[in-house]
């Protein structure tokens, strides 16, 4: 229970758990944290997170712990519908971060980028200024840094007071680092956001709005970026076991996979 909003309903594909919200509600649920002390882990779970977190137990374990997972990504609204637990829609993490960003600059929510390659979340800043207005941006940090140095930004986000946090360090090494230092940041939300900062800046583009409504941007994706090859080759094992997991009478309702 989060001031006063019920806990969200929970699906599972492939016993993973994932949040059936949709996006305002996800907004809504980060507005109602702000006005608490305590810090909170936003995970945003595609096809490919999922099928990390069922090989590897301590990824797993971050998912099962985060405060709200997402579901970004066409392949798990799909999965939903093949396991009779529909998500109201996808809430992809750009998506969710430009939001933020837009309720950010409407409340004065001070916040804190950190990721992407030198230059690119700054790049990305200047953007978003454009388009909603000057940002609450207390502090910018890229995501090239030596585990040595991460006392140094973790007081640096909180001497920012900085309430929102953007992590662009990749999957799972985004999620990790929350999951270890988020308690060290009392009264922050922290969000993985990938390679947002990439598109947000101007480097890549998203796939026009006709592919993104027909469950199409992952082909986009690949196309810009023929190295994504071998990580796509995980959507067909995903689909597989959807698919397989979709015929097993469920015992307990969860759709969990055990």
């Amino acid at each position: 229970m989060t001031a006063g909003l019920p806990q969200p309903p929970r699906n599972y594909v492939l016993g993973i758990g994932i949040d059936a919200l949709t996006l305002t509600q996800a907004v809504r649920r980060a507005n109602a944290w702000l006005a608490e002390t305590g810090s909170r882990q936003v995970v945003t779970a595609n096809a490919e997170i999922v099928m990390r977190a069922r090989a590897d137990h301590r990824f797993g374990a971050v998912l099962a712990a985060a405060d709200l997972v997402l579901a970004d990504g066409a392949g798990i609204v799909w999965a939903g519908e093949q396991l009779g637990c529909r998500f109201p829609e996808r809430v992809a993490g750009i998506d969710y971060m430009t939001a933020l960003v837009a309720e950010a600059v409407a409340n004065g929510t001070p916040m804190y980028f950190l990721g992407g390659a030198p230059g690119v979340a700054a790049q990305a800043a200047k953007r978003l200024t454009a388009a909603y207005g000057e940002l609450p941006l207390v502090g910018v940090r890229d995501g090239f840094f030596a585990l040595s140095e991460t006392a140094e930004i973790l007081a640096d986000i909180r001497r920012s007071g900085a309430r929102l946090l953007f992590v662009g360090l990749g999957v799972p090494k985004q999620e990790y680092w929350l999951a270890e230092h988020l308690p060290e940041l009392p009264g922050v939300i922290g969000i993985g956001v990938g390679g947002s900062y990439d598109v947000l800046a101007g480097n890549l583009s998203r796939a026009p709005l006709w592919m993104q409504r027909n469950r199409l941007e992952w082909l986009y994706r690949l196309a810009l970026q023929p190295s994504r090859a071998g990580r796509m080759a995980v959507l067909p094992r995903f689909m597989w076991a959807v698919r397989r997991e979709a015929k097993r009478p469920k015992e307990d309702g969860t759709g969990a996979d055990s």
